[in-house]
């Protein structure tokens, strides 16, 4: 806390010297060609580049400029991906006058800037890559970098969270990656659909997301299934401030440079529900209440032009009531969660060389109560990599790594002694585990550009621990091919095998080592207003208790830019599941056939800007309960299944999203309203069944109904 209060002393001291300081204000207004404002092009100096700001929503920006920086070689330099930068000499300009700015499309630039400008060499394989801006504007997001996935045709995620559920596979295959380390469990308070942030990541912090739907990168492990690649800021345009109040939530987030060649980020966040379940009081009959206090911070240092250092933490910590039913008994669940997770890297890097450490720790204790079940846990992970990348030539380059995943998992629990029969006077029993994981691998990743527009990579990832039996022993495999058929659109085919390990859980007091095998094609057609994706795979995963799966998917995505102010996309899955367990073959829950989203948005930030989602697919499949037999020692009922496993399917699921947003200009700030409706029509979609006592009468318990969020954010530099 003394380190934080020494920071915040700093950062203080900078901002009151800063003000002091004789300077001059350079003002101006950017469009493109159109005359369309630009948001977010980045106006800084040529030489001193920690001098810089963003435009807003208007296109218009103010930058303060040092006098002592003016001189006859210094530029003014104006960029934005997808347009010619401009370069104005800092001497030639009249500071009483505001510059009136337009830029060129160039489509040349978005190509080397998403390709070749990308420090890592696999992310020329990512399926899509957001920044900033694309969360904060996507429909479904909710300002959430994991939520932002819901318009993507390979979020097929069944249950309205944020766990990133990519082509049909379970999030426990998924990996979420921040700076090169792997985070846990990065959704918290799941059940709160609509409520603030989802994840532990906030958006204020991010620069880029990649996401890998399939075959992820084996620069990373521990993962069967997608990966979410994320990084934070390295790189601070101007100072920044924001209050924040919404119904559940208030929050502060600081961004400021403390020098020439380091800045800090803060933020902290408090949530709350009165407010929430007062406007939703329909929430209210199975949400009882929340509350989470958090806080962050992001600090980044340039050592040289060639090494730069990061830390980044988070601490959380968080309370839910609500009720739940299991079988027959109904009752309030109960669960708290305390939690602080840190990240540190270090770069150094050459022409030809790069070379990357990254440590991380995670420590969380967590407690969980409903009917009978009490548990407690603690949980304790330390991760460390070490990367190494040579590029031996513009079209032949190399990276190799080793690193080490341990985990902890201390559990306290009383559970069940019949699994039916939750009822607090039930019979119980206790147990205590320990469990324990090491996970040391290391890992080569090839990459050839034998043609101009073919790209190729081999990986491979070994597990080094000795001490493991024969059937943990692993060998991780893949392939790739990228075909360019120019600046607009690609072609991609992949093959891999994969491994990770699932954690310990509720029914799971074991780390289980889980495989899949991936072949998949891709198409990605990218030309100013018109995106096109359309991808074909399929998939075989082992491992998990219930038996071996098989995945078969379509996925098509066309988004377009209508008119000025328009932009409309269309998402379509064919998903098609069936698991294989003990010479028994059926349908997989998450079989729905389709999954379909549209969205329609308008922006117009003098008026208002409008996002409409419609969401439908199918029912999920379910198995259902023929009869039961009664157990006088426990007086419950044993439910009786059918032998026929997810034979029967819920009504089919359909909701329409609605947001709004409007910015007003306040001062050298802007203060930003939003309001959201969740599920617009009140449709009943069903989720589940709740059955009486002996099971013979069922009654539906459906996903969240309607429910309105507003609030506002004031930022001001």
């Amino acid at each position: 806390m003394n380190l934080i209060k020494s920071i915040i002393a700093i950062a203080c001291l900078f901002s009151v010297n800063h003000v002091f300081s004789q300077t001059v204000y350079v003002n101006g207004h950017i469009t493109d060609m159109h005359g369309n404002n630009l948001f977010a092009v980045n106006i800084y100096l040529q030489k001193q580049t920690n001098i810089g700001t963003t435009s807003d929503f208007d296109g218009k920006f103010s930058l303060a400029i040092p006098s002592s920086t003016i001189s006859k070689d210094e530029y003014l330099v104006i960029s934005f991906i997808g347009y010619n930068t401009k370069r104005i000499l800092l001497d030639s300009i009249n500071f009483s006058i505001p510059l009136s700015i337009m830029l060129g499309d160039n489509a040349q630039s978005i190509n080397e800037i998403v390709v070749k400008g990308r420090k890592s060499i696999s992310r020329e394989f990512a399926l899509k890559e957001l920044d900033k801006m694309k969360i904060y504007l996507s429909p479904l997001a909710s300002a959430d970098p994991l939520k932002a996935l819901a318009t993507l045709p390979s979020s097929t995620n069944t249950d309205e969270t944020a766990n990133p559920e990519l082509r049909g596979s379970a999030a426990n295959r998924t990996r979420v990656i921040l700076n090169g380390v792997p985070i846990r469990n990065p959704v918290r308070n799941s059940q709160l659909n609509g409520i603030g942030f989802f994840s532990l990541l906030n958006t204020e912090m991010i620069k880029n997301e990649f996401i890998y739907p399939s075959n992820p990168p084996l620069t990373y492990g521990n993962t069967s299934a997608g990966l979410i690649d994320i990084e934070s800021e390295d790189k601070l345009g101007s100072n920044s401030y924001q209050i924040s109040t919404t119904l559940a939530s208030s929050g502060v987030n600081v961004s400021q440079k403390m020098n020439e060649k380091s800045f800090i980020q803060l933020y902290g966040n408090l949530m709350y529900s009165k407010g929430f379940l007062y406007v939703n009081p329909t929430m209210g009959k199975r949400l009882k209440g929340f509350e989470s206090n958090d806080f962050g911070l992001n600090y980044h240092l340039n050592l040289s032009d060639r090494a730069s250092v990061n830390f980044y933490n988070y601490f959380v910590s968080e309370c839910s009531s609500y009720q739940l039913n299991m079988f027959t008994w109904e009752d309030n669940a109960k669960a708290n969660t305390l939690r602080d997770f840190s990240i540190f890297n270090l770069k150094y890097n050459t022409s030809n060389n790069f070379f990357s450490l990254n440590l991380g720790s995670n420590f969380q204790k967590s407690g969980f109560r409903y009917g009978n079940i009490s548990s407690s846990s603690k949980q304790s992970q330390l991760y460390a990599s070490v990367n190494y990348k040579h590029l031996f030539s513009e079209r032949i380059s190399l990276q190799a790594g080793v690193s080490n995943d341990y985990a902890k998992f201390s559990i306290n629990e009383q559970a069940p002694q019949f699994y039916y029969a939750m009822s607090p006077t039930s019979p119980t029993y206790s147990a205590d585990t320990l469990l324990k994981n090491n996970l040391p691998e290391g890992y080569l990743y090839f990459r050839w550009n034998p043609f101009r527009k073919f790209i190729w990579i081999v990986g491979m990832r070994k597990n080094l621990d000795l001490n493991r039996s024969d059937d943990a022993n692993y060998l991780s495999l893949q392939t790739s091919l990228r075909y360019n058929f120019h600046t607009d659109n690609s072609l991609f085919l992949s093959v891999g095998k994969y491994h990770n390990y699932s954690e310990p859980g509720y029914g799971q007091k074991e780390f289980r080592l889980l495989s899949a095998e991936h072949y998949a094609m891709e198409y990605i057609y990218e030309k100013k207003a018109t995106t096109i994706n359309l991808a074909a795979y399929y998939k075989t995963e082992s491992g998990e208790l219930d038996g071996s799966k098989n995945i078969r998917g379509v996925e098509i995505f066309l988004e377009r830019q209508l008119l000025k102010n328009f932009k409309a996309s269309i998402s379509n899955t064919i998903l098609d599941s069936d698991v294989t367990s003990q010479e028994q073959s059926y349908r997989a829950d998450n079989n729905v056939g389709y999954f379909l989203v549209t969205t329609l948005s308008y922006f117009n930030n003098r008026v208002v800007n409008v996002s409409v989602s419609w969401s439908n697919r199918q029912g999920k499949l379910y198995t259902p309960i023929r009869s039961s037999v009664y157990n006088p020692t426990l007086n419950f009922y044993e439910p009786i299944y059918s032998d026929r496993i997810n034979s029967q399917r819920y009504n089919a699921y359909h909701t329409i999203n609605l947001s709004f947003s409007r910015m007003f200009k306040v001062l050298n700030g802007s203060l930003i309203s939003f309001i959201s409706v969740n599920n617009v029509l009140n449709t009943n979609n069903q989720r589940t069944l709740n059955y009486n006592r002996d099971y013979s009468q069922s009654t539906n318990d459906y996903y969240q109904k309607r429910t309105v969020y507003f609030g506002c954010v004031l930022a001001f530099k």
